[in-house]
């Protein structure tokens, strides 16, 4: 009987920690304009840093993002970097856009070569996770 719960518990566990998964690719879906204000940047953010957490993906690049939680400054820059990519590639479908309510914001060299990397590979999941290919 023992091993019978222990399994059943198990199996209940997946299905929740599933459960729980496609409800933040629900509630990535169901952001307006993920792109559009540092508001809706940072919630796009702690929903991909739970999604990240709960699925793996490389904690260096997790604890990088949770930076954008609290630091005004890196979240205009990266902000910045984003829309360029979105203007720049043609990302522009399933409700990503480039926004141009901005002020201009000078990047320096060294934060755009260390945040396109992860700005891309964000744009490229949160295209994914909305339908896009």
């Amino acid at each position: 009987m023992t091993a019978t719960l222990s399994v059943r518990s198990a199996a209940w566990q997946r299905l929740a920690q599933l459960r729980e998964l496609l409800d933040l690719v629900n509630d990535v879906r169901a952001l307006d304009d993920p792109f559009a204000a540092p508001e809706s940047f940072r919630r796009l953010i702690t929903l991909v840093v739970r999604l990240g957490s709960a699925v793996g993906f490389d904690s260096v690049a997790l604890e990088r993002f949770e930076q954008l939680l609290t630091d005004d400054n890196l979240v205009a820059a990266v902000l910045a970097i984003t829309h360029y990519v979105l203007r720049s590639t043609g990302f522009r479908t399933v409700g990503l856009q480039a926004t141009s309510n901005f002020a201009p914001l000078v990047v320096d060299a060294q934060s755009y070569a260390e945040w396109l990397p992860l700005v891309i590979e964000l744009v490229q999941l949160v295209r994914k996770l909305r339908g896009a290919a």
